[in-house]
């Protein structure tokens, strides 16, 4: 049965919006182009792979993958000023972490004259070297993992700087994150004591997939829910719901059409949910619901002339979002009922606190955390066992090691990021799951990363700087027609 033409101009364009885009043959990718792309998804990898790169042969073939993007990537144009600002501003950042490192191991007898972590090491040890850092290698070897994922999302906003680019990042970070979920499921029900092809040592019982610590995989696999999430909600937006029922009937799974993409979608994302529930990290599942709320909440945004008022659509998606974590997070929230929160984690914070309180100008150095908590280590605090090389709190310890620069530094980032999405959010809207998805990730990463330190493992950063990057160039992609959708550039794909 054939829909009738409308006769108006605005009828047409509200038929056009409602039937959907028209399909468009995507031109050939250069080989230079592809070239690039595929060193940024080996990067990408090598850091996701073996055990999240925390070693260093993977984490130096990672940053080295990323260094030759940028290298190839010299005078190469980027077509949207508004990314190229972006690019500007991240390289700024890394260029003033680079410049806080190599100021902390830099010799300076005047600054250190009222260091009190300098006089309290050469009260215990003797003569020390007098820089800021009290182990500059430590600060030295720490400059990689701090400076790369920036490195990488400055690399992804040269290389995927377009719409059609920026698809084809997220359909790589989708199907490769969901390669890593099956592999997990598989490796969890079939031979759980294992870590890729070495015994598992530590989390037993936990789904880690390629990483070590449950919560640094509980952080990937949330943002690859996330991801498949955001997809799931963009799909559903292009379908037809008055023929739904004769469309699903003639279904097929390898169909290219939006009842297809969207049941693929959620399979995906209830994939990538079962594998972080077997995680039973209580962090990660919590962060993760708190972006799952945000995306939807995103998502429900209603712009222009649109009512503004509640929806039962809305209320449903959010009681089904929080029904759903509660009902299936089992192994976390039985966690989380049998311990509660973490009390010498907490304690450690106390005890790192003291130390900024006492570093808080310029910092001990970065990496230092594993010398310098032993100097304010609460022994009266139950649970501190072993040697804590980690504040289970990112923002507890780069204060530390940095001292108050990174607040200034990470809020300037923050306001850069949520500002970049909220207005993006405004002018996209076929497209607005993957601006909604990258803020959510934003929201993940951020939240997870005030209870451990996941966002400081290589395989991890670099997931989520893909995510934001990829999130970013659509944020800043193409604005508004006249007749509602969006307008379209060089860099747009028609239809998309």
């Amino acid at each position: 049965m054939t829909r009738p033409v409308p006769a108006s101009a605005g009828a047409r364009c509200v038929a056009a919006a409602q039937a959907g885009p028209r399909p468009a043959a995507a031109p050939a990718v250069a080989a230079g182009q592809r070239l690039l792309e595929w060193l940024f998804f080996a990067s990408v990898i090598l850091a996701v792979m073996p055990f999240g790169a925390v070693h260093t042969v993977p984490l130096g073939l990672s940053a080295l993958c990323t260094c030759l993007i940028l290298v190839l990537s010299l005078g190469r144009p980027v077509s949207n000023p508004a990314v190229g600002r972006l690019l500007l501003d991240a390289a700024l950042v890394a260029a003033v972490l680079v410049g806080l490192l190599v100021l902390q191991r830099i010799p300076a007898q005047s600054l250190l004259a009222v260091d009190p972590a300098g006089n309290r090491l050469s009260q215990d040890f003797g003569v020390v070297r007098p820089t800021i850092s009290i182990n500059s290698e430590a600060t030295a070897w720490s400059l990689v993992p701090l400076v790369a994922p920036i490195l990488s999302f400055v690399a992804a906003l040269i290389v995927f700087g377009s719409d059609r680019a920026a698809f084809r990042l997220a359909r790589f970070l989708r199907v490769f994150g969901l390669s890593v979920v099956v592999f997990g499921l598989a490796q969890f029900l079939l031979v759980p004591n294992t870590i890729l092809i070495f015994e598992k040592w530590t989390y037993l019982g936990s789904l880690t997939a390629t990483f070590v610590n449950r919560n640094s995989a509980a952080t990937f696999l949330g943002l690859v829910a996330l991801i498949w999430f955001g997809q799931f909600l963009g799909t559903t937006r292009k379908l037809d719901w008055g023929d739904l029922a004769e469309r699903t009937c003639s279904f097929q799974w390898r169909g290219d059409d939006a009842v297809a993409d969207t049941l693929r979608a959620a399979c995906a994302a209830m994939l990538s949910l079962v594998a972080l529930f077997l995680s039973a990290s209580r962090g990660g599942l919590i962060a993760t619901a708190i972006g799952f709320l945000v995306v939807f909440a995103v998502m429900g945004v209603r712009t222009q002339n649109r009512d503004v008022g509640p929806n039962w659509r809305s209320i449903v998606g959010y009681g089904s979002i929080v029904t759903g974590f509660i009902l299936f997070g089992g192994l976390a929230l039985q966690r989380l009922n049998e311990h509660g929160a973490d009390d010498s984690r907490f304690c450690t914070y106390w005890s790192t606190l003291s130390a900024v309180g006492d570093n808080w100008l310029f910092g001990t150095g970065f990496g230092t955390f594993a010398d310098i908590f032993p100097l304010y280590r609460d022994v009266a605090c139950a649970g501190i066992e072993g040697v804590w090389d980690r504040a289970h709190n990112s923002y507890l310890e780069a204060t530390l090691g940095l001292g108050v620069s990174f607040l200034a530094i990470l809020l300037l980032v923050l306001w850069r990021l949520v500002s970049m999405f909220r207005r993006g959010v405004g002018w996209r809207h076929r497209q607005r799951h993957l601006v909604a998805t990258g803020l959510g990730a934003l929201v993940l990463v951020a939240t997870h990363a005030g209870v451990d330190f996941s966002i400081q493992i290589h395989g991890v950063a670099m997931y989520a700087a893909s995510i934001l990057a990829m999130a970013s160039v659509v944020a800043l992609g193409r604005g508004e027609s006249s007749c509602g959708t969006e307008s379209k550039n060089k860099s747009d794909v028609p239809g998309k």
